[in-house]
């Protein structure tokens, strides 16, 4: 599949367009609502998932904290964006999950850690294990 037909497929699911017809128009322009989403099956539609790790900077193995956010794109369904997509973001899920064993490892050298500053819900703690 190439990379145009993935990304008119994203478009697609998602009920946007993008001014201009090249693949770094649809990338870096504003999108443009063109309608409510509709999946392509009812039974299976897309879940979109982003996961993100933070690695201590002096022991870059220590994952001191994990962010999991979701979007299942049946949760779209007759919904419209909004002009800045503003309008589905009630509908992704997140999780922040700290490591319980590596809470003493705060990044500050090279880039600022900020494990209290998680905007989207409530921090967990978990151990290693569990991660």
């Amino acid at each position: 599949m190439s990379g145009r037909s993935s990304l008119q497929d994203l478009q697609r699911y998602l009920g946007l367009q993008t001014k201009g017809s090249s693949i770094a128009a649809a990338l870096f322009s504003p999108f443009v609502e063109k309608e409510p989403v509709v999946p392509p099956s009812p039974s299976a539609p897309p879940i979109f998932v982003a996961i993100d790790l933070e690695a201590y900077e002096f022991a870059q193995h220590k994952i001191t904290e994990i962010g999991i956010s979701t979007l299942d794109v049946g949760h779209l369904a007759n919904v419209a964006a909004g002009a800045d997509g503003s309008a589905w973001l009630s509908k992704i899920r997140t999780r922040h999950l700290l490591v319980e064993e590596y809470a003493n490892l705060v990044n500050r050298r090279y880039v600022k850690g900020c494990p209290d500053k998680f905007d989207f819900g409530i921090s967990e703690w978990i151990p290693l294990s569990s991660a």
